[in-house]
């Protein structure tokens, strides 16, 4: 357990997200991986399979995701208020919601995959594959729940290295397997999914006995009980940050969608490019994450003005880093996409890619950052609003008036150019941005000026 209330903010900070930023970088680098024995080892069209099921897999995650968020709020403003004995009863709420919320999800899943599919329009030589991979992956969804939950615990403990530790895990489990049942093996898109269901369940025995563990030494045991008033508290804070997660995920199978009608080398090319580009803006998520744990220590603490000092030199030092990543993928966009295929169509495509989105970085950093100390204060809805506006009110707009034309007489619409797609995102960014700043000073930026200090 980490106290995050005590020494230099950005010190405290960076040595809280450090760890988890290897461990996200690390399972980014095991997603390479996967994506490499998808696309060199077996074909594109199963590395395209891969990437189009990707926003099914990100919208199902993003429920669980939202409650995992929710106790790390709770969890860690009790720990900044000193009231450990209260969150035994937090966790183990929230182990049943997630495992019984994982089965039921999977259920509705695997009788629903197929109709949401054709949906998307996906090529003919793609659809078969990627129902294969999407209803492999559905049988674990209770142990990636679970797991999901647990790590999430641990971070409102201000703990980041034991989350770390069991990514490594069973990420380096989960690649491994995939060379096996694929190089070795001979198997198809099926063993890969396989191997990560495999991963996750043995990652979430391993978190379920550390923690066990862990707060048996502090006298706090977890038992099977399930609090109605703990569920409604992991309920309102969970919620909007899941509906939040789900804009994301709905706008990835949207863009998905039109990503399909350009055929098979362009979706080969957007899913190889979704790995690079989580690689890229992972170091802000997790920046986000820790902003997250500290804001809520601080602010159960009342330490306000640590809140303000924390934010400013995390923005200073996200900003850094993000255009430094902005100027490596810029300037080697070839080499990064060559990693996955030698296609000399699909490479073209995803340097078209690199080059219009990659100067962008510094706008997804800041705005996450910042969003992620609104998180922290216990305002989840704040940044559900912003991603909702931000992604249906302008992403999906630029995204399919850039790339598609609409005749009104008759009425049909042409696939035009595909680059008109990845216009979304930076705008999308750019716009985040404003109003996350917009919010902060409105609501929040004379507050922490005045509060505890």
């Amino acid at each position: 357990m980490k106290n995050l209330t005590e020494g230099k903010e950005i010190k405290v900070i960076l040595h809280f997200a450090t760890p988890m930023l290897i461990g996200y970088i690390f399972q980014q680098v095991y997603l390479l991986g996967d994506t490499f024995v998808l696309g060199r080892l077996i074909s594109k069209e199963a590395m395209s399979a891969s990437g189009a099921v990707f926003p099914l897999i990100f919208l199902i995650s993003s429920s669980i995701t939202g409650f995992a968020s929710a106790a790390t709020i709770i969890i860690s403003q009790f720990f900044g208020a000193r009231k450990l004995d209260k969150t035994p009863l937090v966790i183990s709420t929230l182990l049943i919601t997630s495992i019984l919320g994982g089965i039921l999800i999977s259920i509705i899943a695997l009788v629903t995959a197929k109709p949401i599919l054709r949906l998307m329009h996906l090529p003919a030589d793609v659809f078969p594959l990627a129902t294969v991979y999407f209803n492999t992956l559905m049988y674990g969804s209770a142990f990636i729940f679970g797991y999901t939950s647990i790590a999430a615990v641990f971070r409102g403990f201000g703990d980041s290295k034991t989350p770390v530790f069991l990514s490594i895990t069973s990420n380096i489990i989960n690649l491994s397997l995939d060379f096996f049942f694929v190089a070795g093996l001979k198997k198809g898109v099926a063993s890969v999914a396989l191997a990560t269901v495999i991963a996750y369940s043995v990652a979430f025995f391993i978190a379920f006995w550390i923690l066990y563990r862990r707060l048996k030494k502090h006298k706090l045991l977890i038992k099977p009980q399930f609090s109605k008033k703990f569920f409604q508290k992991l309920f309102k804070l969970g919620i909007p940050s899941s509906f939040q997660m789900s804009f994301v995920a709905i706008a990835f199978f949207l863009i998905y969608t039109y990503v399909n009608f350009f055929g098979t080398n362009v979706l080969a090319a957007f899913s190889a490019l979704t790995r690079i580009n989580s690689l890229a803006i992972s170091p802000s998520l997790i920046l986000a994450s820790a902003m997250t744990s500290f804001a809520g220590q601080n602010y159960g603490a009342k330490l306000c003005l640590r809140l303000r000092n924390g934010l400013r030199q995390t923005l200073i030092s996200a900003g850094v880093l993000a255009i430094s990543l902005s100027i490596i993928l810029y300037s080697f966009p070839r080499q990064f996409i060559g990693f996955f295929t030698t296609d000399r169509q699909v490479i073209a495509i995803g340097i078209s890619y690199l080059r219009i989105v990659s100067p962008f970085y510094i706008f997804f950093y800041s705005s996450r950052i910042i969003l992620g100390l609104i998180t922290g204060l216990g305002d989840t809805m704040s940044p559900m609003k912003i991603t909702w506006a931000t992604i249906f009110g302008i992403r999906l707009p630029v995204a399919f008036f850039g790339a598609f034309r609409v005749h009104f007489s008759p009425f049909k619409i042409i696939p035009h150019n595909y680059k008109g797609i990845w216009w979304g995102e930076p705008v999308n960014w750019i716009a985040g941005l404003l109003l996350a700043i917009k919010l902060y000073f409105k609501k929040y930026n004379k507050y922490l000026k005045t509060c505890g200090n």
